[in-house]
């Protein structure tokens, strides 16, 4: 089953349009020792960009093995704000409970292009877990 229908059988309201798919990278921090630790969730809160423009986020970690992300959470953004002195994006999120018992456990097999933007990124991948 694919990740959409999965998560709309206990969150029924979500949808694809509504989500910004985040693929969590390392690079100052590792996104997958700040899961295990459980800093995950502030981690992400702090963008460089203002990218979390949409009602949900669907975190996803990228693994070591190739082409595989975890499944790190679904989240209600709630507020966001920019630091003005460092030019930063703070986002107020929720996890939801709604899905939950797939945090960790859930891994998806996707191939990110390096060239594309991060909108059409989003757009393959929503297209990539629904098809």
């Amino acid at each position: 089953m694919n990740l959409f229908p999965l998560l709309n059988l206990s969150l029924p309201e979500l949808k694809p349009e509504e989500c910004k798919v985040h693929l969590a990278q390392g690079n100052n921090s590792e996104p997958l020792d700040l899961f295990y630790s459980g800093e995950f969730e502030a981690w992400q809160s702090t963008q460089t960009q203002k990218n979390f423009g949409r009602p949900f986020v669907i975190s996803l970690i990228q693994l070591p093995q190739k082409n595989q992300w975890l499944f790190a959470g679904c989240f209600r953004s709630l507020s966001v704000s920019q630091d003005k002195s460092n030019g930063y994006w703070t986002y107020e999120t929720e996890e939801l409970a709604e899905g939950s018992e797939l945090v960790g456990r859930l891994v998806i097999d996707f191939q990110r292009s390096a060239l594309a933007t991060q909108q059409k990124l989003t757009a393959s991948l929503i297209h990539h877990l629904e098809n």
